[in-house]
């Protein structure tokens, strides 16, 4: 996790990836996604937050927004669903980390160095 100030501001950006290496990466739920946000804007005494998101913390995001409004100045995200309808269509790469059927496979391409890398090439 890293904080930085700028000109008053106070920024902390922390990788979800950290907090997946808490846990098996198949048990890391929305709900504890949220849990660890709200816990880190907790813990620091942030008060309102302008969340910016990315990707799969855009769930978090929206979800902490939704629980805890008075806490969120503005909320942004980027190249993120929020959504678990069957007629989404999700890029290539996003497939097997989004479908549950595949969560085998992308245990596989998780787990594995080699093969997360040539998913990525």
């Amino acid at each position: 996790m890293a904080r930085t100030t700028y000109a008053g501001t106070v920024c902390v950006r922390f990788p979800w990836v950290w907090c997946i290496r808490q846990t098996s990466w198949r048990d890391y739920s929305f709900r504890q996604q949220l849990g660890d946000l709200e816990a880190i804007v907790q813990t620091l005494d942030l008060g309102k937050v302008i969340l910016v998101a990315h990707d799969s913390s855009g769930i978090a995001a929206v979800n902490f927004a939704v629980e805890h409004p008075h806490k969120v100045e503005s909320l942004c995200i980027l190249n993120s669903a929020y959504d678990d309808s069957p007629v989404n269509v999700w890029p290539e790469m996003i497939v097997p980390f989004a479908d549950p059927t595949l969560a085998a496979l992308a245990g596989a391409f998780a787990g594995s160095g080699e093969q997360l890398g040539w998913l990525l090439d």
